[in-house]
Order: structure tokens, then sequence, then C-alpha cells
């Protein structure tokens, strides 16, 4: 196989952190002296950290004031990660897998570049990719196409036919498209009501690798 490139999204993708910041939103925003239940994270999920930060606490009834919320967030979250960060069914064996094919790997989140060091190690997933992305490394994140264009860059790759974006978010999806790669979306529970209408395709989740692939495949790989 000629090199090729999947570009994964991570939290809700490679792992099932997005739970974890849901609850880490809405502690933040009762220690503040608002409330919003975490359910509410199915609506910004896949926005930059400050836009759901500036969405809880408009909606959560409190003043925004970044730095606090910040920094209360921080607390919060990173405490959720030393218990653990779960994976998603499925996602070690398909990064696995693919890496045992020459495919280059990369991650590209919306997450901020301490968030993504701190999952990456301690799902033990760091040391398979080629190149990671956050948000802290582009000037406009999703669904602009900096974040993948920037991976493209680094795994030294151009977009059609030569890398497939896995993604689970409408904006995740967008981005990749505005990129000019073909994506993947991913379903789960805090995105039903994404819009994946401009997916290549769509799964139920990664736990059956081999059509995964053969998906990824597809694309990479026309006829």
């Amino acid at each position: 196989m000629s090199a090729a490139g999947v570009l994964f999204d991570l939290d809700g993708v490679l792992v099932a952190t997005e739970k974890l910041k849901a609850r880490a939103h809405a502690e933040t925003v009762e220690r503040l002296g608002g409330s919003l239940d975490p359910g509410y994270y199915s609506q910004v999920m896949g926005k930059s950290h400050y836009l759901a930060a500036k969405a809880f606490s408009e909606v959560g009834g409190i003043p925004f004031e970044h730095v606090r919320y910040a920094e209360i967030f921080r607390a919060t979250y990173g405490r959720a990660l030393e218990e653990g960060v779960e994976l998603m069914p499925g996602a070690r064996s398909l990064v696995r897998t693919l890496r045992a094919r020459g495919y280059r790997l990369a991650v590209v989140s919306s997450s901020l570049r301490w968030m993504m060091d701190t999952v990456l190690a301690r799902a033990g997933l760091a040391e398979h990719f080629d190149a990671d992305i956050s948000g802290d490394d582009v000037s406009a994140e999703k669904p602009a196409p900096d974040p993948y264009l920037k991976a493209l860059a680094e795994l030294d790759l151009a977009p059609e036919r030569t890398a497939v974006v896995v993604e689970d978010t409408e904006s995740g999806v967008a981005s990749a498209a505005a990129a000019g790669v073909s994506a993947i979306a991913v379903r789960h529970e805090f995105n039903v009501l994404h819009d994946f209408s401009g997916a290549a395709a769509v799964v139920d989740g990664l736990e059956d690798v081999q059509a995964v692939v053969d998906l990824i495949e597809e694309i990479v790989e026309p006829g």
C-alpha cells in the first residue's frame, strides 16, 4: 500500500471522555453559582473549549469569567482523568491494525494541549501517532479546515485519496470537508442530533475493526 494517513479526533472517537467533560463543565458552573445539566454538553460538543465554557456559563446563569472558569474546569477535569481514561471499544485494536498496515496516524482535536497530552498518556495511545494537533496549535479551530490541513502537512500527505478522517462531531466533519478530506463519522449518545450528511460513511462504533478498515481502504484506495 502506498503511503496514506488516518486522522482521528480524540474525545468520543478514541476515548470515552465526552461524559467526563460534560460533568466537569456542569460542576464548574455549579461551583460558580449556576446550574446546568451535564447533558447540555451534547449541544456544544465539537466547539472549542472557550466557546463550550462560554455557552455553559451563559445557559447556566453565571457571568462568563474565562480565567476563573478555566481554573476550576482544569482542576475538575484533571481529577477525573487521574481516575483513568476509558478507551472507546475497538479503538486500540483499530489503531494498532492501521499502524501494522503502514498508515500514518494523527490525532486532531479541539482539546487544549494539556488535555490532549494527559488523555493520550493515560490511555496509552501517544506512541502510536506520528502527529498530534490540539486546539492550541491552530489559529482557527474546527469547523475551519486549519487543524486537518496542519495534520496533513505534518504527515506530508495530500488530502484527496491519501487520507481519511474519523470524527464524531458535525463541526469535525465540516472541518475535514473544508480541508478536502473524506470523513467517517462515529455515532454515540452525545451526537445523536449532529448532521453527518457530509460524511462518506457513518458507523455506530469502532468495535468491528475490519469493517472500519475496509471503509478506510475504500476511500484511500478506490477501485
